[in-house]
């Protein structure tokens, strides 16, 4: 029996000892995933064996590039007619540029379709009043056939996966998404964000502990709480939109100002509540 236990002690230390650089590997496996390097089934795969090691992750797979679309391609313009000035030796004749050296001009010649292709995108007035309305996708000679970048640069950034255009801001979104569906991500994101950026407009310079009807207000902390909860979106329909706290209990009928008797609602579903209750 002595025997048996060391044995059977000795054959699950091993296997215990190997489940940590196993996982570690799956999740570099996973990682290459999500930039598109493989295909979905082994994609899913290997999401499986990572969860099976009990590990979890936290996708992003929207990432702000640059806030000033214009302004990103303006100086990239700049630079690269500067880099074209300073590719030795050439002359000109009859209006034509040429470069004694094979290589120059290949490297020259690249400097400018890729300065082309710039100012056609930020002269382009239908491009930038179609991203002020809904997301763009957008593609350069070099990006696959679903729209990925694939690690290529966009001048001196490096997009992993889809260069959406949304309000004059550049987005970078990673992982198996159709072109539809990144630029539903990019719009629920900026969604979002506007959002809770209206909400923290809504609540500031309340400061009294009393509003005008006499009601105590919630204090921050509990809207903090609240807020992270429930998402920052009604709890009712999932809108993100015109959103307010709700009284579980009404404070008429002796609710209270707690995290447990709060929620997030829209002002629809909110109005709908009251009707009810009334």
């Amino acid at each position: 029996m002595r025997g048996r236990c060391r044995s059977s002690r000795c054959s699950v230390e091993p296997a215990a000892r190997q489940i940590r650089p196993q996982a570690e590997r799956y999740k570099q496996v996973e990682q290459r995933a999500r930039v598109g390097n493989l295909n979905t089934v082994a994609y899913r795969i290997c999401l499986e064996a990572f969860r099976s090691c009990g590990l979890t992750f936290v996708k992003m797979p929207v990432k702000l590039i640059t806030s000033d679309a214009k302004g990103f391609l303006k100086k990239a313009i700049g630079e690269l007619a500067e880099a074209l000035g300073k590719i030795p030796p050439r002359h000109t004749y009859a209006g034509s540029v040429y470069y004694s050296d094979e290589k120059l001009k290949k490297a020259a010649e690249q400097l400018e379709n890729v300065r082309s292709l710039f100012e056609d995108w930020l002269f382009t007035k239908a491009l930038w009043n179609e991203s002020n309305e809904s997301p763009k996708l957008i593609r350069d000679p070099f990006t696959g056939s679903n729209g990925d970048w694939n690690s290529n640069r966009f001048h001196n950034a490096k997009i992993r996966g889809k260069l959406i255009l949304f309000k004059n801001a550049l987005f970078d979104v990673t992982g198996l998404y159709t072109p539809e569906e990144a630029k539903l991500l990019v719009q629920k994101n900026y969604e979002a964000e506007r959002s809770e950026i209206d909400f923290l407009k809504s609540r500031s310079g309340k400061s009294s502990s009393k509003s005008e009807t006499g009601r105590e207000h919630i204090p921050e902390r509990i809207k903090n709480e609240v807020w992270r909860r429930d998402g920052g979106k009604c709890v009712e329909c999932g809108s993100v939109y015109n959103l307010e706290f709700d009284h579980v209990i009404p404070v008429a009928k002796g609710g209270s100002n707690t995290a447990r008797n709060l929620r997030i609602l829209c002002e629809p579903c909110n109005r709908r509540k009251s009707a009810r209750i009334g």
